[in-house]
């Protein structure tokens, strides 16, 4: 059985959020494209890539889900 993207993309968090507190991250799939502090550099690092990857920040803690 082949995962969707956002079940690839969460597994990749959930393994590896830690890691990249504070920075922004590029990630496609289970690949990390590119980590930096700033979201500008993340995407000057993914200039001329075809496919939009999910671009976001890694907070400290992991987000509310709710009750």
């Amino acid at each position: 059985m082949r995962c969707r993207r956002d079940e690839l993309e969460a597994a990749w968090l959930a393994a590896n959020r830690k890691r990249y507190v504070g920075l922004w991250i590029a990630l496609q799939r289970e690949e990390l494209l590119a980590a930096a502090p700033t979201a500008r550099e993340v995407f000057a690092a993914l200039a001329g890539r075809g496919a939009a990857p999910l671009v976001m920040q890694i907070e400290s803690a992991a987000p509310f889900a709710g009750w």
